[in-house]
């Protein structure tokens, strides 16, 4: 299946969060005994739940953490730290615990600690929105929380299988400074080291519930270039590696010692406009950049081919996505009208991305396509923390 690719007014190119490649070499690639290299484009900014916005983040935080419920592979919602959970009325939600869970450092997983991350969890800045329907969590005993929300709430039991919602250990969070760096969950590895700028290294959790890993150890490297990603997985210096575009998928898809696995993501890739500032307040305007940039033209020559053009900023398999959403089109005529109407013309913009050469290609063609319509556009490049 395709990668999807949207665009909606005000959503247009960077498909980053597209299609997830992951590419593994079926020999033996690294000698030292049950250690898997794995890496990906960008560093992690951040291993708090609640404060990270980033895939590269997240990817992370799964294997460390464990949620009340999880989805499976077709969105169905299934136990994880809660065995069981039902809806006692309209606006409660009683999950019932696991018991004999444990943390890595050994602290057994109570109510108190769903108690303590759902709350903190509806404060935080950055993913708080997604837990604004809580009202209270209750813990009438060791092993049951009760979660009631200010008024019925169908996303709720949705948004609780999301990574944000990683149950945190309450005491050591309240007792520890820089959390960021320092995780501690119930999932299947624990953080054993971190050297920002060069690796990270996972170590699995022997009593994780579900069972001891297979792999003991996994080295998380982050390199920009898809080129030298390629290259180490070709040499056997390094086992799997994402974030792989459609060029690289070529080269390794052509060896019979790799295999590429591709499916379909949920997430979509955008180029978001700051509505609140300057000419990108006036609708007009924005609709001139929807139709100014030719998506066709850069699926091609940036992305061989390989992406799907899609229609909204919902893709297929989200709830709510409907086939029969018509996008703006590439229209650089129209898109002069409606600058000219709007009085903004000339215009000078920044567009910020990330140091992913994909992106920068894209921002590229995306710079020349709105000079074409009277668009200035500055491109800055930033590393990914910083983006």
């Amino acid at each position: 299946m395709k990668k999807l690719l949207n665009f909606l007014l005000l959503v247009v190119l960077f498909v980053g969060c597209g299609k997830e490649k992951e590419v593994e070499k079926t020999t033996t690639a690294v000698s030292t005994p049950n250690k898997l290299i794995y890496t990906q484009s960008s560093e992690s900014v951040t291993l708090h739940p609640h404060e990270a916005t980033d895939v590269y983040s997240r990817r992370i935080i799964s294997n460390i953490f464990d949620r009340l419920i999880e989805t499976d592979e077709s969105l169905n919602i299934v136990p994880g730290l809660a065995e069981s959970w039902e809806q006692i009325s309209p606006t409660e939600l009683k999950f019932n615990l696991r018991k004999g869970v444990k943390f890595q450092n050994g602290d057994e997983l109570t109510s108190e600690d769903v108690k303590y991350t759902l709350e903190n969890a509806k404060k935080s800045a950055k993913v708080g929105t997604l837990y604004s329907a809580i009202e209270t969590v209750e813990t009438p005993d060791k092993y049951t929380a009760i979660v009631k929300t200010n008024g019925p709430s169908g996303s709720l039991i949705h948004h609780l299988t999301h990574i944000t919602a990683s149950i945190l250990n309450k005491k050591y969070y309240e007792n520890t400074k820089d959390t960021n760096h320092s995780p501690m969950g119930t999932g299947a590895y624990s953080l054993l080291e971190w050297k920002p700028g060069s690796y990270m290294t996972l170590k699995r959790n022997d009593d994780y519930f579900r069972g001891k890993p297979a792999i003991e150890i996994i080295e998380v490297r982050a390199i920009p270039e898809e080129n030298s990603r390629v290259i180490a997985v070709e040499t056997g210096e390094h086992h799997i590696t994402g974030d792989i575009d459609s060029i690289g998928r070529k080269i390794l898809g052509n060896r019979e010692d790799v295999r590429v696995e591709e499916i379909s993501s949920l997430g979509v890739g955008y180029l978001g406009l700051n509505t609140s500032k300057g000419a990108l307040q006036d609708k007009r305007v924005r609709q001139a950049i929807a139709m100014g940039i030719n998506r066709d033209l850069m699926i091609e020559a940036v992305l061989d081919g390989a992406v799907e053009k899609a229609n909204s900023i919902l893709g297929p398999g989200v709830v709510g996505y409907s086939k029969d959403t018509k996008p703006f089109e590439y229209n650089p005529e129209e898109a002069k009208k409606l600058l000219a109407e709007s009085g903004h013309q000339n215009l000078e913009l920044i567009l910020a991305t990330s140091n992913n050469e994909l992106r920068k290609q894209m921002a590229e063609i995306i710079q020349a396509q709105l000079k074409d319509i009277g668009i200035n556009v500055k491109i800055e490049i930033l590393e990914w923390a910083a983006f």
